[in-house]
């Protein structure tokens, strides 16, 4: 099965993934298309816990991870995260300052409101986030299973419940400090909204030599590449592990700043295919030239 017809298929069967009953038919969709690029059963588990379920290709235990999560979000527009003037840092301002403006006039009920309606309202569109990400997963996973070596080292992971608080990955990392506590560097690429934008964002919450060398040959790979470090901004579940990489597909604001066009909105209805299988084989011959 080739990236564009696995995208396809979701695109018109699974565009959201909201509710559960969404998410599982998604995920008995994902077993299947997994099974036929090669993966056997044995190869392919549901990790479920009171809180999430994660989809586990490969072993548990592998030493380098392929993520994505599979959850969609809620609508998004009454809070502006990210804007073509101000872009993604920026964006948050305008939200920071009705935070406090409905605080000091006592709107807190109001306030909530509008935070509580973004959890529960569906967002319509998911073209982008996080889509393009399964499917960078999903073509990364193509290229691995015909690599003996590289298919015994790597597992692709997609997680659940990452717009609620990374609780999917939470689940996960619980699973790997208690079963392999010897794997806690494990080398993470998290695959978020790459399907739109000209420039590879690459970001860390704190720096490590692997974001400095997968940045270096990413820009070897002729990628326009920017490198951010944040613990608030472009925030994912990258940010449970040490050794993590967020990548990301980004424009640049009028202002000069990083945005994710259109995330959260129902405006989120683009997804370029050829750029997210371009830039999944610059990762698998990352991968290649690294870890043989």
């Amino acid at each position: 099965m080739k990236t564009e017809s696995f995208a396809k298929a979701i695109f018109k069967n699974y565009e959201v993934r909201f509710t559960r009953r969404e998410k599982d038919a998604f995920l008995k969709y994902c077993q299947k298309a997994f099974k036929k690029i090669g993966y056997q059963e044995d190869e392919i588990t549901v990790q479920e816990t009171k809180t999430s379920k994660n989809l586990i290709i490969g072993s548990p235990d592998a030493e380098i991870l392929i993520t994505a999560h599979y959850d969609t979000p809620g609508r998004g527009e009454p809070i502006v995260f990210a804007n073509p003037l101000l872009g993604q840092t920026l964006g948050n301002i305008p939200f920071l300052i009705l935070v406090v403006l409905l605080s000091r006039l006592s709107y807190v009920p109001l306030l909530l409101l509008l935070v509580i309606l973004m959890f529960i309202i569906k967002n319509k569109h998911n073209h982008n986030d996080n889509t393009s990400g399964i499917l960078g997963a999903f073509n990364l996973a193509s290229q691995i299973i015909n690599n003996p070596v590289l298919k015994k080292k790597c597992a692709i992971i997609l997680f659940d419940n990452e717009e609620k608080m990374l609780l999917g990955s939470a689940a996960y990392k619980k699973l790997r400090k208690i079963k392999y506590p010897d794997k806690k560097y494990a080398l993470v690429f998290n695959l978020d909204c790459i399907g739109v934008g000209d420039t590879l964002l690459l970001a860390v919450t704190k720096e490590h030599a692997l974001w400095h060398q997968v940045s270096n040959f990413m820009l070897k790979e002729k990628w326009q590449v920017e490198k951010k470090r944040s613990q608030s901004v472009f925030m994912s579940d990258h940010a449970l592990f040490p050794n993590s990489v967020y990548f990301a597909m980004a424009k640049k604001s009028k202002l000069g700043y990083l945005y994710l066009p259109n995330i959260h909105t129902n405006r989120d209805t683009e997804c370029d295919i050829k750029q997210i299988n371009r830039l999944s084989k610059s990762i698998y011959k990352y991968l290649l030239t690294n870890y043989k």
